[in-house]
């Protein structure tokens, strides 16, 4: 299951699932459901220029993240921690990174649950 995979790393899910099938199962589809509805809350808060959501939703999504083992997400939580002195254009170029590493790490797992 830890084949072939660039954006995500589920060392930590199969130390906490130790071989439980139906656990491993649980965590992926909970993943595959919650990340995505925060991806497009997360979209429409910086449409809006909502910070409080932006800050809200990252914070949402950060345990599943790096449950998943989704390291380049930790340098996105550091400079949202910081929104306060960063420039919304700054910010927004830092989320729409983050969204893109996301959304790959998310195609990774839609195919290790097509495979497996």
């Amino acid at each position: 299951m830890l084949q072939n995979t660039l954006y995500i790393k589920l060392e930590g899910l199969l130390e906490l699932c130790k071989d439980n099938e139906d656990r491993k199962h649980k965590y992926i589809i909970q993943f595959l459901e919650m990340i995505p509805q925060s991806i497009q809350k997360l979209k429409f808060a910086t449409e809006k220029k909502d910070r409080s959501t932006i800050v809200k939703e990252l914070h949402f999504m950060n345990p599943q993240l790096v449950f998943f083992g989704i390291d380049d997400y930790s340098v996105l939580m550091d400079k949202v921690r910081k929104v306060e002195g960063l420039p919304f254009d700054v910010l927004l170029i830092e989320i729409n990174r983050g969204i893109v590493r996301i959304e790959k790490a998310l195609k990774e797992v839609e195919w290790l649950i097509k495979k497996h």
